[in-house]
């Protein structure tokens, strides 16, 4: 199966040098790409496709940095690319679905939270946050204790925390994460 950052390097490869100086100047740029932010220049001076697909990961989430690619790649006239780039997107099997169903809610975070910890960008564990908190799974301090972590400690943190509320909790944690990346719920066979 072809990952999502497959698919978007893959594009970005088929971008001579010229438009992906352009790819990376649109990342670059505030309030070009709507609701996403900006990528700092520092970061992508230098980057080669593969540290742009990296940072793109990293900053957007695996859903979202299909998006802004998409949105990119409009801005600079690229329709044909968007047509290829969307149609190499596969939709991954999902052999665990029915063995997942009669796991209890618990036991199913604890089978995927190194995968999730792993895997969840800073801009998906705080969309994640603001759903659970919005829930009342999480309380105000207990979200500020989370966000002021590093990276994947992060995504543990809340991972644990979510854990030691209990089932309903986790159930809610897992609707969430359906919302916020699909994606990333269908790579690791959690929609």
């Amino acid at each position: 199966m072809t990952t999502p950052q497959e698919v978007l390097l893959k594009t970005l490869k088929e971008l001579g040098d010229e438009d992906f100086g352009n790819f990376k100047w649109f990342l670059n740029q505030e309030g070009v790409l709507g609701d996403f932010k900006s990528i700092p220049q520092s970061h992508l001076e230098k980057a080669n496709r593969f540290t742009t697909v990296s940072e793109m990961v990293q900053i957007y989430g695996t859903t979202n940095a299909i998006k802004v690619t998409k949105k990119v790649l409009m801005k600079m006239d690229k329709t044909q690319l968007v047509k290829k780039m969307i149609g190499s997107i596969e939709e991954p099997a999902d052999p665990k679905r029915d063995t997942e169903q009669r796991v209890q809610p618990e036991d199913w975070l604890l089978s995927v939270r190194t995968q999730l910890s792993q895997r969840l960008s800073d801009v998906t564990v705080s969309q994640l946050l603001d759903r659970l908190y919005d829930q009342r799974v999480i309380s105000g301090e207990e979200m500020n204790v989370i966000r002021a972590q590093i990276g994947a400690d992060k995504a543990r943190h809340l991972i644990d925390w979510v854990h030691r509320k209990g089932p309903e909790a986790v159930s809610l944690l897992k609707a969430a994460l359906r919302e916020v990346d699909p994606w990333l719920c269908k790579t690791l066979n959690l929609a």
